[in-house]
């Protein structure tokens, strides 16, 4: 995998990882689907990290957060830390968006080259 197809996945886990910490802070509790979830979306980050860089560091560390938080959690939900996991994930995919660009296919690369 290259940076770029690297990048665009991240920036796709982000946003599933946000979908689900939305999902949790509405339903006011952890269900187990959104814990088993949150896990697959933290390995798959861990995986395309490597080739992602730094800037994927933000994606991988919030939902190893939120993995951790959804494993720990005891049936009390502290919104504070749900709602504070969104907001790093919406970071995490604007960082990402601003290196794709405007265009999320592998053509942009030879725009911007050539």
């Amino acid at each position: 995998m290259n940076t770029l197809e690297a990048r665009i996945q991240l920036r796709d886990v982000a946003q599933r990882g946000l979908e689900l910490t939305r999902q949790i802070v509405a339903r006011n509790r952890v269900e187990p689907d959104a814990r088993t979830g949150l896990r697959a979306l933290a390995l798959e980050a861990r995986e395309a990290l490597v080739d992602a860089g730094y800037p994927g560091e933000a994606t991988w560390r919030a939902l190893q957060r939120a993995s951790i938080g959804a494993e720990t959690s005891n049936g009390d939900l502290d919104a504070n830390f749900w709602s504070a996991l969104s907001d790093d994930l919406a970071s995490a995919i604007e960082t990402l968006d601003s290196l794709l660009g405007p265009s999320r296919e592998r053509d942009s690369d030879v725009r911007i080259i050539g």
